[in-house]
C-alpha cells in the first residue's frame, strides 16, 4: 500500500511543531512535505513581541522534505497578504498530496490552499481560537459568515482543546470533523538535562540568589499586555504583606521588561522576585525545576503553551479563566491539576496561591495530577492520533 502523503503549510519552525513533525516522519505509512514561508526559528530573527533577537536552539528540522519560500524575509511580518508566495501551489502540486494541514485561517497563503483544493486533496486545519475572546459585533458578524464558508470545505479539524472544539462547532463544524489532539511539547528534550549539575531546584535559586525556602511562583512567556505578568508581582506583595515566604521568578522578555524592574524596584522586592529574561528550550527545564507553582494570568491566551512546559516538571497550575487550555476535558483540569480564578481578580489569585502554599496535600496531589496529564501532550501521543486519523 503506498503511504498517505501530507503536505503541511505553517508560517515558521517553531519549537512545539517541529518535533511533531519529526515524530510523524517516523511513521512509514505517512510521507511528510512541510512548506514554511519564513524561516524564523531556524536563523536568528527580531521577534517583535520579545523585543529581541531570537533563535531557537533545538532542531527545527528533520527526516522529512521541507521547503522555505521566503528565506530571506528576517522581519517577522505575519499580515494576511504577506504570508503568500507565488512558488506555493506549484510546491504542493508536485508533491501530489492526498492531504494537506493548514495552520490558521488569517493567510492569504492558507485562502489559497483551501481554493485550490477541489479534487485534489482533502484538508486538514489546526487553529487555537476559542469563545472565550471578546469580540466586536462586527467582527463576530464577519466571522460568522466567513468562517463558515472556510469551514464548510475542510474535511478535518485536529482541535488542540475543548474550547477550539466549541469553537469550530459555533461555527457549524459537526462533532464527526473534529478529532481531538493536544499540542504537543518534546518531553525528552526539555527533562535531558535535569540530572545534571547545577540543574537541581537549591542550585538554580542560588544562582539567582534566592532564598532556598522561598514558595516560588514561576511565569514563562512574552512580557506585554495581555500575559499580565505584572498581576504576579502585586500578588507576591500581597502575600508577603501576610509574612508568607514567597517569591517569583519571570522568564521571558518584551515590552514590560522596564515597567516591570520599576515596580519590582519600587516595591523593594529584588531580594524576592527575579527577572531571569529569554530563555532558550535548552536551558528552560531548569527553572521550571526551580517553580512551585506556574501561573499563567492571561487575559488573552487561545492555548497557554508554556502551562503544558510546566505539567512536565509536576507543577500545581494557577490560570486565568480566559486561558485555552483549561477546561474538564483538557490538559489543566480545575480543581484537578489546575486552581481556576477570574482574569484580573488579583485578590482571588493570591487566594489560589495561598491555598496551594498552606495545603500540602492538595499541593502534592495536584503536582503528580499535572504530571499525569503531560503524556497526553507528548509529540509520540499526539502523532499516534494524527498518524490514525489519516489512514
Amino acid at each position: 500500500m503506498n503511504p498517505t502523503r501530507l503536505c503541511i503549510f505553517i508560517t515558521h519552525p517553531n519549537q512545539h511543531f517541529s518535533p511533531l513533525f519529526n515524530e510523524l516522519a517516523k511513521y512509514k505509512q505517512l510521507c511528510i512535505k512541510v512548506i514554511y514561508m519564513f524561516d524564523h526559528g531556524i536563523n536568528s530573527s527580531y521577534d517583535k513581541h520579545f523585543g529581541q533577537e531570537i533563535k531557537f536552539n533545538i532542531e527545527m528540522t528533520g527526516n522529512y522534505e521541507s521547503v522555505v519560500l521566503k528565506p530571506t524575509e528576517n522581519k517577522q511580518n505575519y499580515s494576511f497578504w504577506n504570508v503568500n508566495s507565488p512558488k506555493l501551489m506549484k510546491h504542493v502540486t508536485v508533491f501530489k498530496p492526498d492531504y494537506v494541514w493548514v495552520f490558521g485561517y488569517s493567510s492569504l497563503a492558507s485562502w489559497k490552499l483551501w481554493l485550490l483544493s477541489f479534487g485534489k486533496y482533502k484538508l486538514c486545519f489546526t487553529g487555537d481560537s476559542s469563545l472565550k475572546q471578546k469580540r466586536s459585533l462586527f467582527k463576530k458578524i464577519l466571522k460568522y459568515f466567513v468562517l463558515r464558508c472556510f469551514f464548510k470545505r475542510l474535511d478535518l479539524f485536529f482541535s488542540v482543546g475543548e474550547a477550539n472544539d466549541n469553537y469550530y462547532k459555533a461555527y457549524g463544524v459537526h462533532k464527526s470533523r473534529i478529532i481531538r489532539i493536544c499540542y504537543s511539547v518534546d518531553k525528552q528534550y526539555l527533562l535531558k538535562d535535569l540530572n545534571k549539575k547545577g540543574n537541581s531546584r537549591l542550585e538554580v535559586k542560588g544562582e539567582l540568589n534566592i532564598d532556598p525556602n522561598l514558595f516560588l511562583l514561576g511565569f514563562s512567556g512574552k512580557l506585554i499586555e495581555h500575559k499580565r505578568p505584572q498581576d504576579i508581582l502585586e500578588v507576591v506583595r500581597m502575600l508577603r504583606a501576610k509574612s508568607l515566604a514567597v517569591g517569583a521568578i519571570l522568564l521571558g522578555a518584551g515590552s514590560l521588561e522596564s515597567v516591570l524592574k520599576n515596580k519590582i524596584n519600587d516595591y523593594e522586592m529584588g531580594e524576592w522576585v527575579k527577572m531571569v529574561g529569554f530563555v532558550n528550550q535548552d536551558e528552560i527545564g531548569r527553572y521550571y525545576n526551580a517553580m512551585d507553582v506556574f501561573v499563567m494570568p492571561s487575559s488573552k491566551e487561545p492555548y497557554g503553551m508554556s502551562v503544558i512546559e510546566a505539567q512536565l516538571f509536576g507543577k500545581p497550575i494557577v490560570a486565568s479563566d480566559k486561558v485555552g487550555c483549561v477546561s474538564a476535558t483538557d490538559i489543566a483540569v480545575p480543581n484537578v491539576n489546575t486552581l481556576v480564578y477570574e482574569c484580573g481578580n488579583i485578590g482571588m489569585l493570591a487566594e489560589q496561591v495561598e491555598k496551594l502554599m498552606k495545603d500540602k496535600e492538595l499541593f502534592n496531589r495536584m503536582g503528580v495530577e499535572s504530571a499525569r496529564y503531560s503524556e497526553k501532550a507528548s509529540v509520540q501521543q499526539v502523532a499516534k492520533i494524527i498518524s490514525a486519523a489519516l489512514k
